[in-house]
């Protein structure tokens, strides 16, 4: 709280929204990408948080791309908020010819109800967005030679094939 309060959380919020902007400008140039709310900042207000989708592709399967080859830690699925993402991605389960609604559509569901959360802070720097947009663009340029990489659980969840970090690794 003492650095909050010495940076100043005018300057805080300034530095947010000028990477938020660069965040957005840079998935919006991104074939496909699909950003949850609006994306005019001066008519709706958003804080340091932009959720989005690639058309085709998982949102776990991004997540762990991003994650394990381009050192993009982002977060993915329904973010304790369910009943308003499944709102939000019924227009994409459809398109998919998957009905939200339909009784036995869960486990066609699993993998697909969800989204990507990039979230940006005082610590984040440009080359930071630079590194999350290229990370987007290759995953969904290259995305058949990823999804070989990974096998899909029956809860949505994806993991590399051959490629484990030791527990010990990473808990001492």
């Amino acid at each position: 709280l003492n650095v909050l309060r010495r940076v100043g959380m005018g300057r805080i919020h300034q530095a947010e929204q000028q990477r938020v902007r660069q965040l957005l400008s840079g998935l919006q140039a991104i074939p496909g990408v699909r950003i949850y709310g609006d994306c005019a900042l001066e008519r709706t207000p958003r804080l340091g948080v932009v959720s989005f989708n690639v058309a085709g592709l998982e949102h776990g399967l991004v997540a762990a791309v991003l994650n394990d080859y381009h050192n993009v830690a982002v977060r993915s699925g329904c973010f304790c908020a369910h009943p308003y993402v499944r709102e939000l991605l019924k227009p994409e389960l459809w398109a998919l010819a998957l009905d939200p609604d339909a009784p036995d559509a869960e486990a066609l569901l699993q993998p697909w109800r969800g989204m990507v959360r990039a979230s940006v802070g005082l610590y984040t720097t440009p080359a930071d967005i630079a590194a999350l947009v290229a990370g987007i663009d290759d995953v969904r340029s290259r995305s058949e030679h990823y999804r070989a990489l990974y096998r899909v659980d029956a809860t949505g969840q994806f993991s590399h094939q051959s490629f484990q970090a030791p527990a010990r690794d990473l808990f001492d």
